[in-house]
């Protein structure tokens, strides 16, 4: 009868979480170089707000999904670590722009302004460290597993 070894499992878990924080390290550095298109006016506002609703639900639901696993795995400090994030993403959801025609977070009426768009990017400055951080510890967790 053939038995699982549980470090084993606990490896396979962990190995998912490097590819999502590289994955939202791509995501973050898109965002960036669309915010800093739009502010060189390099690209149109609708198109704008478009490409970073497109990428915004995604972000959120792939993060709330590596929180979940890191529950899962057992790994409390970790997990601890995310929930913040992910709360963050869950309040920018639900207090974004109501109007009619807006589908998303980023309002294509108000990004134009060069305030919004300093906070946006700082915001994800702020996300891109995190991210970067979390990459760095995933990586420590999933060395730690193989040895």
């Amino acid at each position: 009868m053939l038995t699982e070894d549980p470090d084993k499992t606990k490896m396979n878990k962990k190995s998912l979480v490097v590819p999502l924080g590289v994955s939202f390290q791509i995501k973050i550095d898109l965002k960036i170089i669309v915010l800093s298109d739009l502010e060189s006016d390099l690209m149109n506002v609708r198109q704008c707000c478009e490409k970073l609703n497109r990428l915004f639900l995604p972000e959120a639901g792939l993060h709330l999904l590596l929180t979940i696993l890191f529950l899962f795995n057992g790994n409390w400090f970790v997990f601890l670590l995310n929930v913040p994030m992910d709360l963050w993403s869950i309040y920018k959801y639900f207090m974004r722009q109501k109007s009619p025609g807006q589908l998303g977070y980023y309002d294509p009426l108000e990004i134009n302004n060069n305030r919004k768009i300093k906070s946006h990017m700082q915001e994800l400055l702020v996300r891109l460290a995190f991210y970067l951080i979390g990459f760095f510890v995933y990586l420590f967790l999933l060395i730690h597993a193989l040895i």
